[in-house]
């Protein structure tokens, strides 16, 4: 079992570029983006963004921004390319923390 944990500040993910918020969101990813509130876009990329960054931390990756989270019906997040990853996130005030699990 390998586990990767990332903490970001949601507040660095307002008013991020077109570039960057295309280099960081995969396909399915970004169709999601554009369907939210706008109030809740830096969440959403900052939760993105850091399961990446615990992907890469458990896997060792270099095409971890490859790898895609989204929400089952239910909202659990799961790895779109990976069934075997276990994700968990949580945020509080300005804080966002993803944990990610290979079985």
């Amino acid at each position: 079992m390998s586990v990767g944990v990332d903490l970001v500040r949601i507040s660095r993910f307002e008013n991020k570029s077109d570039h960057f918020i295309k280099r960081i969101l995969g396909s399915e990813e970004y169709k999601e983006y554009l369907s939210i509130d706008d109030n809740k876009k830096p969440t959403y990329l900052a939760s993105r963004f850091a399961f990446k960054e615990a992907y890469f931390k458990l896997s060792g990756d270099i095409r971890y921004l490859s790898y895609q989270m989204l929400n089952d019906c239910k909202g659990k997040p799961y790895c779109l390319e990976d069934s075997s990853i276990q994700v968990s996130l949580s945020h509080e005030d300005d804080y966002l923390i993803v944990i990610a699990i290979k079985m």
